[in-house]
């Protein structure tokens, strides 16, 4: 992939980041299923099992609408730590790009917080 993901900005959640990821990746030239094959080859270096999964999200008017999804996870580092943790990365379909959205936290953290439950249905309400 010529373009990384950038960390956009972190929060602090019991003295350990968590991390929200957003990258436009231009439709031109790329297609979704193509780009899901190329981060799918490079996640699983580090994580065995990487594979993008169909799921449904809610809309904020009740609706729901299915996007893909990879879901690892596995010891990373956090604020120079290394700790269990996960990372879910959307594609979203938007009209000129392949939008990726990335959320990643500690393991134990983000279930207490229920992480992983707001970014999905962050993802319902994007517009």
């Amino acid at each position: 992939m010529t373009e990384k993901l950038g960390c956009l900005s972190f929060a602090q959640i019991n003295q350990m980041p968590a991390y929200v990821y957003f990258a436009p990746v231009p439709k031109a030239g790329k297609t979704a299923m193509g780009l899901r094959k190329e981060l799918r080859r490079t996640i699983a270096k580090k994580f065995s099992g990487a594979a993008w999964r169909d799921v449904a999200v809610k809309k904020p008017d009740g609706s729901t609408m299915t996007v893909k999804r990879l879901s690892v996870s596995g010891d990373q580092k956090f604020g120079g730590q290394q700790r269990a943790g996960r990372f879910d990365l959307y594609l979203y379909p938007a009209p000129h790009h392949h939008l990726l959205i990335g959320w990643r936290a500690p393991t134990a953290v983000a279930a207490e917080k229920k992480f992983f439950e707001t970014a999905a249905q962050s993802i319902g309400s994007i517009q």
